[in-house]
């Protein structure tokens, strides 16, 4: 599925910055194929890490963890720890 934003604007310098930042982050956690508990907390307080942020900007960084976590655990790609258990 794929959301198309009316008034969308580009992403700034300093977005798209924060954005490989994240993407380095999630491709540091998941380089081993395992995704421990401690790993997606890491993750996920870079996603939601500034207040201000536009609706845009949370969902580009949502979208990221989509696509290199979420895709990856339901296709079986990587193995996510959920709870103390890997799944």
């Amino acid at each position: 599925m794929h959301i198309e934003w009316i008034n969308a604007k580009e992403p700034t310098v300093e977005e798209v910055y924060q954005l490989e930042m994240l993407k380095t982050v999630i491709k540091r956690a998941t380089a081993d194929g395992i995704l421990t508990q401690d790993e997606i907390t890491l993750i996920r307080a870079q996603i939601w890490r500034r207040e201000g942020d536009t609706v845009e900007q949370l969902y580009r960084r949502m979208e990221l963890y989509r696509v290199l976590v979420t895709e990856k655990v339901t296709q079986g790609e990587l193995v996510a720890e959920v709870l103390g258990e890997l799944v």
